[in-house]
């Protein structure tokens, strides 16, 4: 059995297209003018840094992973960092972000098959954070 994963990724994560992003990708939680608008308030920030970073989920939920080298307009006169995207992972996943390489990896795991994606836009001279919301997934 193959448990599948889900990802909320914009099109430039998955082809490298010059794509600006997901706008919303979570309505209903009101918009300000940080990138906290993008992320659920119960995620907690779990691993940050530049070039290589990487967090192993403690429980099931789901990542987030945003760019601190790519900026989003957030309104006329504002922008924010910029939130690549999330995607869901069992207890024990780890999810990779390598600048080098310009990968988000996410391991395998009893019948799950590591994924790996490619995004030529992900910055290297800044740095990444990752978030985690441990909350149910239904």
């Amino acid at each position: 059995m193959r448990l599948p994963i889900t990802l909320l990724m914009s099109s430039a994560l998955l082809v490298g297209t010059g794509c600006t992003g997901v706008k919303n990708p979570f309505p209903g939680q009101g918009i300000t003018n940080d990138y906290r608008s993008y992320i659920p308030m119960s995620a907690k920030k779990v691993a940050s840094g530049s070039g290589a970073v990487t967090y192993t989920a403690d429980a099931q939920g789901q990542v987030y992973v945003v760019d601190l080298g790519r900026t989003e307009q957030t309104t006329k006169d504002t922008t924010a960092p910029f939130v690549v995207g999330s995607a869901l992972v069992l207890k024990g996943q780890t999810v990779s972000v390598d600048a080098v390489a310009q990968t988000i990896t996410i391991s395998a795991i009893k019948n799950v098959t590591a994924t790996t994606f490619t995004n030529k836009n992900l910055s290297t001279g800044s740095g990444f954070e990752i978030y985690f919301d441990p909350s149910p997934v239904k």
